[in-house]
């Protein structure tokens, strides 16, 4: 498979809902990561005060068998992050446990190394192959929270 990577900023792109579903391997070995970014939600799990569900500022859409330069690559891309609301889409042979675990891993300890004012509010989440599902981290008033789908 060809490792590529896409990054959107949701404010320039509109699509419809995203209805998720889970790809297999050989739904998205074929294409690249810009043309998998229509499998990647745009919806973040928060909602306004009204009750409206917020956008991601950005979705990056990456596609990678190796675990280690995944990790890698998500450590890059998040060190230099500015957006308080970004969607990973990471499209992948590898096991949803080791992919969120790296995510988790990296996700905080980038929020930890960055002053606090500048990461309060944050909300960096991962969709494991156009599921719907994943993990996330949040930076809280208190602490850097994390979840993850089952």
């Amino acid at each position: 498979m060809v490792s590529s990577v896409s990054i959107i900023i949701t404010c320039h792109f509109s699509n419809g809902n995203i209805v998720p579903r889970e790809l297999t391997y050989g739904e998205f070995i074929l294409e690249d990561a810009k043309s998998l970014s229509r499998f990647v939600s745009r919806e973040a799990p928060i909602k306004s005060d009204g009750g409206i569900p917020k956008r991601y500022d950005k979705i990056i859409v990456i596609k990678e068998d190796d675990l280690d330069n995944l990790r890698k690559r998500i450590v890059e891309l998040l060190k230099y992050e500015e957006c308080k609301l970004v969607n990973f889409g990471v499209f992948t042979s590898l096991k949803r446990e080791e992919v969120v675990k790296c995510f988790v891993k990296a996700a905080k300890e980038c929020m930890k190394k960055s002053q606090l004012g500048q990461v309060l509010g944050r909300v960096w989440s991962l969709e494991f192959n156009g599921s719907g599902k994943g993990c996330g981290v949040i930076a809280a008033d208190d602490k850097i929270h994390s979840w993850r789908d089952k």
